[in-house]
């Protein structure tokens, strides 16, 4: 008895005939019958009864259907098992530590997942009432010593349903300053270009200079020559010019989320991203798929009490 055997065995008592089950398996009438002939001669008993056209499961052809469909079963749980290892893993994790762990445990961690083709966004906060003047360029060395593919450097901000803003907020009492008559606490609501950049005071550095520290960082990171190295991870020239766009799109959109300090850089900032928008979507643009287009809505004119109505569908 073979697997090839029981596929024959589930195939005529799934169809009901061994015309079927030949036709199912791509094999003739006879070689269907011949392989049931040597399976009842091993076992010596009748697998299946014919009655006209049709043919019926005997209690011995039962077993045999119940040992195929475990068979079966088997083998293709444990084929699913070895394909899902040779899957490549995807999604997302957090990764959190103090400063210790993050300059001497992450940054050999972080390589390792590059080694395998796992890529890293680094996320950095500057404002903490901990940052000096040269946190700023030890930050700068972990980004690159970690081989992060992707990083953003962002000042502290108390975010709206934090404990942060809720403490920072009482900390005001009634004195809430205010900027064209919003207050502070309400910074959402200040336009863009007058909204400060540091909300909460630090002890060594003032806005201005968190501001243009931060901006530095952003500066050397995605520098033509960081960029064009971190880009070694793509396949071809193709991938590595789309990472060196997108990497330049990406600085220049948050050049006007949190650093640009007023319009003229603002405006600048996003003429540069639309001009890199345009290579980038080159690159990533598909052929059309007329296929997967919508098809067009119907106009159904229709005579209702107040007159004309379109109707679309």
């Amino acid at each position: 008895m073979d697997l090839r055997q029981l596929e024959i065995v589930r195939a005529i008592a799934e169809t009901g005939s061994f015309t079927a089950a030949g036709t199912r398996l791509h094999v003739s009438q006879s070689a269907i019958s011949r392989q049931i002939l040597l399976l009842e001669d091993e076992f010596h008993e009748r697998l299946f009864v014919r009655l006209g056209r049709r043919v019926q499961i005997t209690a011995a052809g039962e077993a045999l259907l119940q040992l195929a469909h475990r068979v079966f079963n088997d083998i293709r749980d444990t084929s699913a098992s070895i394909t899902d290892r040779q899957k490549v893993l995807s999604g997302s994790i957090n990764l959190v530590g103090g400063m210790t762990v993050c300059l001497y445990v992450f940054p050999p961690l972080l390589k390792e997942f590059r080694k395998h083709g796992v890529h890293i966004l680094g996320s950095f906060i500057f404002g903490l009432s901990t940052d000096r003047a040269d946190t700023f360029d030890a930050t700068l060395e972990l980004a690159h010593k970690s081989g992060l593919t992707f990083a953003q450097f962002v000042m502290l901000t108390p975010f709206c349903g934090t404990v942060d803003f809720e403490r920072w907020e009482k900390a005001f009492g009634e004195n809430v300053p205010m900027v064209e008559g919003t207050p502070i606490t309400r910074y959402w609501l200040i336009p863009p270009d007058l909204r400060p950049k540091m909300f909460m005071p630090h002890p060594t550095m003032n806005s201005e200079e968190m501001r243009q520290r931060t901006q530095g960082v952003w500066d050397r990171f995605y520098s033509f020559s960081a960029v064009w190295k971190r880009s070694n991870c793509t396949p071809n020239l193709r991938a590595r010019l789309a990472f060196i766009f997108i990497s330049k799109l990406y600085r220049q959109m948050y050049a006007s989320t949190g650093i640009a300090t007023d319009s003229a850089r603002r405006n600048r900032a996003n003429r540069w991203a639309r001009w890199l928008a345009v290579p980038c979507r080159k690159l990533f643009q598909g052929k059309p798929m007329p296929g997967l287009q919508a098809p067009p809505r119907k106009v159904v004119a229709a005579t209702g009490n107040a007159g004309l109505l379109n109707v679309i569908q």
